[in-house]
């Protein structure tokens, strides 16, 4: 994708690829290259933490160019490593992975998610590049088939001594009369300590604990309405 730098003139053309990839899997293996974003929340306002700190009510992270490979090797795990670059000239650059379990014995309906993420690649542009080191796990049960749902994520954001672990866990309902609800708390231990982190403008009305309500209701294949509160 290109974008034009600076302020558009009357009659510049604008261009913008926000996604676009190829994937060819077998049994054992999947190749997919291309552009798309990563965002795989339990929820909805929490969590995605792997890929960056971001909350809100339908937030989704930017698309990014990668090149992804997985791995099969058997009914209960799969496991997918990918290159990841936002820079034009690609010498600058992320290396994600991600561990999926499920099908566990004992627990069958189980998923677990073990995956990390850091910007290894960013030294071959500059020997003394910040490199940052993020690592979470995600967990999703339902208690009762297609009604509840409960799931939760806890994170190692930039390991480092400015480290931020956020949980987040909640509740997905679904019924008859509303398709889905999910109902979410995130904990940040002293989160007035890490205003820039977050974006917060004012860190002393902020709580530790925050939460968040999401409701979906779709009428038709092509038209749905969804909603959502939060508190901060």
């Amino acid at each position: 994708a290109h974008r034009r730098e600076g302020p558009r003139q009357y009659g510049d053309d604008y261009f913008s690829l926000d996604e676009a990839w190829a994937m060819q899997e077998t049994d054992l293996f999947t190749f997919k290259v291309g552009r798309w974003d990563n965002t795989d929340k339990n929820g909805d306002y929490f969590g995605g933490y792997i890929d960056g700190y971001l909350a809100g009510f339908l937030s989704t992270q930017p698309s990014e160019n990668q090149l992804m490979f997985g791995f099969t090797p058997s009914d209960n795990m799969s496991a997918f490593v990918s290159l990841i670059s936002k820079s034009e000239n690609l010498d600058k650059g992320d290396i994600r992975a991600a561990f999926n379990f499920h099908n566990l014995a004992g627990i069958s309906a189980l998923k677990v998610q073990l995956a990390y993420r850091s910007n290894v690649f960013d030294v071959v542009y500059d020997s003394k590049a910040d490199i940052k080191h993020n690592a979470s796990m995600k967990a999703n049960l339902p208690i009762v088939s297609n009604i509840v749902d409960i799931f939760a994520e806890a994170a190692l954001m930039d390991m480092s001594d400015d480290m931020v672990i956020p949980v987040t866990g909640g509740f997905a309902i679904y019924t008859p009369v509303v398709d889905r609800i999910l109902l979410e708390a995130e904990y940040v231990g002293n989160r007035h300590d890490h205003q820039e982190f977050y974006g917060i403008k004012n860190p002393k009305r902020v709580k530790d604990v925050l939460g968040a309500l999401y409701l979906e209701k779709a009428f038709t294949s092509r038209f749905s309405l969804s909603a959502g509160i939060h508190s901060f």
